[in-house]
């Protein structure tokens, strides 16, 4: 199977449990900035990006310059590129994964998969409210450490978050644990890792992390710019119309 292909959802994962939105269409405006880093032989550059998503309680969406993806809540992850009019279909479930790569796999094989992947999502996550306390960006904000132990290494993000913006904690912990229901193995970490998640309170005003996988180390940040509740664009959700489907890694 190809590498990419479990590092895209694995660390797509990563983002959404790193990133605490409490929500009811919440539309969101950030700066995420990353470190250069190395990743499987390949050097990757500083890159600093705004991105904008809506959120509701059973789909995200994020664009990024001219690309997007669309999560819903059944594992489901679609990659849009605006630019070539195309789309790319995957799911986060790695055994789905495995039977849309066309790779075949007998009972071995499968078995092996099963077992590494296992060990990747096995996810471990803890949040200490630290009850330092300061502004940032016009917001109230109160510091939080959250640590996320996974198979492939161990991401710590620095989180300072405001109740200035009111929003239900509920519906995040709902949509986020949907995702991580469709991956095998997973069902009995979903309670403690909600009840976790629900330590931090109100929104993510700023998260700074750092990600130590595969003996690399990978830093990152996530700034607030804009946030606002509203009823999302219809089509929002959906693939627009015209675009072609492109097999992954195409």
């Amino acid at each position: 199977m190809k590498k990419g292909l479990l590092l895209c959802a694995v660390m797509c994962l990563v983002i959404l449990l790193s990133q605490q939105f409490a929500l009811a269409d919440i539309y969101l405006k950030q700066k995420q900035r990353t470190e250069a880093f190395s990743m499987m032989g390949q050097e990757q550059p500083a890159q600093e990006v705004e991105t904008e998503s809506w959120i509701s309680d059973s789909a995200m969406w994020t664009q990024t310059g001219d690309k997007g993806i669309l999560i819903k809540e059944d594992g489901s992850m679609i990659m849009l590129d605006h630019l070539g009019k195309t789309y790319t279909e995957m799911n986060m479930n790695y055994e789905k994964m495995a039977e849309a790569s066309g790779e075949k796999m007998d009972a071995e094989e499968m078995a092996g998969l099963k077992q590494l992947m296992g060990k990747m999502m096995d996810i471990k996550i803890s949040v200490e409210p630290t009850g330092e306390k300061k502004q940032i960006n016009g917001y109230h904000c109160q510091k939080y450490i959250q640590t996320m132990e996974m198979g492939m290494g161990t991401n710590t993000s620095v989180i300072w978050a405001t109740t200035d913006i009111n929003v239900d904690a509920d519906v995040y912990a709902k949509f986020s644990a949907s995702i991580l229901a469709n991956q095998p193995g997973m069902e009995q970490s979903l309670d403690k890792i909600v009840h976790e998640m629900k330590k931090i309170k109100g929104v993510q005003v700023l998260n700074e992390s750092t990600m130590n996988m595969m003996g690399q180390e990978m830093k990152s940040s996530v700034a607030l710019l804009e946030f606002k509740e509203g009823k999302a664009p219809s089509n929002v959700f959906s693939i627009p119309k015209g675009y072609t489907k492109k097999a992954f890694g195409d």
